[in-house]
């Protein structure tokens, strides 16, 4: 019987190791799934169940079957799943462990067009894309966050450049928040339309959210006050 660990050990970790016991046993992680939801109600399961498919696959597609076999347990979102397999795709595209951010020397390494990582995404079906969008942004980021965010911008979707710069505004945030209270706008972001900005904005809310959670305070009032245009502090200022 799976439990949760009470050791410290991540659920995400217990999850990839039940899909790599277990690979053509899908009902041993629907189990597992039943019980963190019993410890976590509203968890989402099975993300690190999508790493270990493409571990153990070394198959997009592949993976993916594994993940859809899951249908039909507690979870009915398979969504975590796929994004497990994108996050260590791009991970192997980029040639480092996800766990240890060690780089990974002589590892095979994935075919991936760094600088268009979403054209892999456009190939496959489209219940995958968002999934695969969200997880591939990951090439894009760098210690420079006017460069990341000028990144997204290469792809003509505003749909697929404001998944790109929520996700980018949000780890570039958690990262300068650590020893901020507050963060300033970047310049990069005047040039954009509003639907990006506030696509830029709700990233950053997202990890205030974190930290609040945490019951560390940041300044969230400061970080509204830095945009530049009236409408964007205004928007910023009503998601408190």
């Amino acid at each position: 019987m799976c439990r949760v660990s009470t050791l410290g050990v991540d659920y995400v970790d217990i999850e990839a190791q039940i899909a790599i016991d277990y690979p053509d046993s899908p009902d041993k992680l629907k189990h597992y799934c039943e019980v963190i939801r019993q410890v976590i109600p509203g968890n989402w399961c099975y993300h690190g169940a999508g790493h270990a498919y493409l571990q153990i696959t070394t198959d997009v597609n592949k993976a993916l079957d594994k993940c859809d076999s899951l249908e039909g347990g507690i979870e009915t979102n398979l969504e975590n799943c796929h994004r497990g397999i994108f996050s260590e795709y791009g991970n192997r595209a980029l040639g480092y462990d996800g766990d240890t951010g060690k780089s990974l020397p002589g590892s095979p390494r994935v075919k991936l067009d760094l600088d268009n990582p979403y054209g892999f995404c456009k190939s496959l079906d489209q219940k995958y894309r968002p999934a695969c969008y969200s997880q591939l942004t990951k090439v894009y980021i760098s210690g420079d966050i006017e460069e990341s965010l000028n990144k997204c911008l290469k792809d003509s979707d505003i749909d697929i450049q404001k998944i790109c710069i929520n996700i980018i505004s949000g780890v570039n945030s958690r990262g300068a928040l650590a020893t901020s209270d507050f963060l300033s706008a970047p310049k990069i972001l005047s040039s954009m339309p509003q639907a990006l900005r506030q696509a830029y904005i709700k990233g950053v809310k997202e990890t205030f959210i974190g930290y609040e959670a945490s019951g560390i305070e940041k300044d969230w009032e400061a970080t509204c006050n830095s945009l530049n245009e009236d409408i964007d502090r205004q928007f910023c200022y009503s998601l408190k």
